[in-house]
């Protein structure tokens, strides 16, 4: 395996990333194929998700769960890759068992799983905990779940650091991505708990001229310091659209149906019943 740096980063080897750098690239192989990480990301979005080790069962879940999210990243121009130290072989065999399982329902493993025996990706992204070491793989430091979110000039934009034990809210990264690409397009921030569809908040480099100017309409917060930085905006894409499934219309018309016969005939009988009474 191949790892180097593509530009001086003025600090020591290793020692992990800040939002903002320019990621450094490696080469590596994978599920599909030989990988040269920023060829790979070109001019797109890019999630690299890294895992402890194959065949672990909180791993196995999240996997199953990005399966099912594939339109959502390709409709954010995300791609996903994935890595953990295993060799490529078992890889292959851990795809297997999730695709065959029924817990991606149905949706292949569309990303590749990157292979990182020696550590050396895990270790220059700083996605080690050098306080946990797995056994079989003669002590080595374990590699955290991290979710790093590079943009397409290939720096970092947003970093999530899990401890093993604990899966990871995919909603969570997708709400994350939404968040920053709105910002980077409409200078907007979004708030505590935001989703999709939600107001923002305006970005404070903007005088209020440039937001009036760039906004169409904008809401002051009355603050007791008397200062306007409270202002918010509606969301700039706007509202989060909804989801119409052509087998969910003609189940809920067949369930209404359904009650409509049923309580039909039911009244029937009883009203044959009185009258027999």
């Amino acid at each position: 395996m191949e790892t180097k740096e593509s530009e001086p980063q003025g600090i020591p080897p290793f020692a992990g990333l800040s939002l903002g750098m320019l990621v450094p690239t490696f080469t590596s192989n994978s599920t599909q194929g030989k990988i040269d990480w920023h060829r790979w990301i070109g001019d797109s979005w890019a999630l690299l998700i890294s895992y402890p080790h194959d065949f672990n069962p909180v791993s196995t879940t999240e996997l199953a769960e990005l399966a099912k999210m594939r339109k959502d990243f390709e409709e954010r121009g995300v791609k996903v890759a994935v890595l953990s130290a295993n060799s490529v072989d078992d890889h292959h065999e851990w795809v297997h068992d999730i695709e065959s399982s029924e817990l991606p329902d149905g949706h292949p493993i569309f990303f590749p799983l990157i292979s990182d025996p020696e550590r050396s990706v895990s270790e220059m992204y700083g996605m080690l905990d050098p306080n946990v070491k797995t056994l079989p793989q003669h002590g080595l430091p374990i590699v955290c779940r991290c979710a790093l979110l590079i943009g397409p000039d290939r720096r970092l934009r947003c970093s999530m650091m899990y401890p093993p034990s604990t899966g990871r809210n995919m909603s969570e990264i997708l709400r994350a991505i939404d968040s920053i690409q709105l910002n980077e397009k409409h200078h907007v921030m979004t708030p505590a708990n935001w989703v999709p569809g939600e107001s923002c908040t305006i970005d404070p480099s903007l005088s209020d001229h440039e937001a009036k100017a760039r906004f169409e309409k904008v809401t002051t917060v009355s603050m007791n310091s008397g200062r306007t930085y409270m202002r918010f905006v509606s969301d700039p894409s706007g509202p989060k659209k909804s989801t119409f499934s052509w087998g969910g219309f003609f189940k809920t018309l067949l369930s209404v149906t359904s009650g409509l016969v049923i309580g039909a005939v039911g009244s029937k009988y009883i009203k044959g019943k009185s009258n027999q009474a």
